[in-house]
């Protein structure tokens, strides 16, 4: 997961083979294809330098292809928040902690904060919660800033009737199901880091 995949398909407008990517997208040729590393960093070396050796030339490789990526992971990320019905409104104690009104029993898999404003400079990339209903505080939680991924029209559009005054982060529950969410969040991670 923590790797792209560009697989190679026949592109009729242009009569010729382009490289893409499979983000979000089951493929059924399963360990056949190409694999880069999610960091930025890694994908701007391999557009600029690495992709003709790997492709042995004989591919289109997008110029834009790294933005390309981008938008295809928080899409991807986007679309599975907004399926998954297991998010828990936090409330802020202090900057890194936050309490959890509701009983949860298993934890977070992550907490996005979906309004972050008056804070500057580096975020931290792991918050602590605390759960008064089940006397438990749940450490190193996954921490992610939807307003450096999203547009704060599809962040309300998703968390309308949660967002509230007191509520500016949304706890994503440890659940079989929103193990695919919690994976598409931490790719996004990579590529904003």
């Amino acid at each position: 997961e923590l790797l792209i995949r560009f697989g190679t398909g026949y592109h009729s407008k242009t009569n010729s083979v382009w490289a893409f990517p499979t983000t979000g997208k089951p493929h059924t040729l399963t360990g056949k294809g190409y694999y880069v590393r999610l960091l930025k960093d890694s994908l701007e070396l391999f557009q600029e330098k690495e992709y003709n050796a790997a492709f042995r030339g004989a591919v289109v490789y997008r110029s834009d292809m790294v933005q390309q990526i981008e938008k295809a992971v928080y899409q991807h990320a986007l679309d599975l928040l907004s399926t998954a019905s297991l998010g828990v409104p936090l409330e802020q104690k202090t900057h890194g902690q936050w309490v959890v009104p509701k009983y949860v029993e298993h934890g977070f898999q992550c907490i996005l904060v979906l309004n972050h404003t008056g804070q500057s400079g580096k975020h931290q990339a792991v918050h602590s919660c605390n759960n008064p209903p089940n006397r438990r505080v749940f450490l190193s939680v996954p921490c992610y800033y939807a307003q450096q991924i999203w547009t704060e029209q599809d962040i309300s559009r998703i968390f309308k009737g949660i967002l509230g005054e007191k509520t500016t982060a949304v706890g994503i529950v440890k659940d079989k199901c929103t193990v695919d969410l919690a994976v598409a969040l931490w790719r996004v991670h990579l590529l904003t880091k």
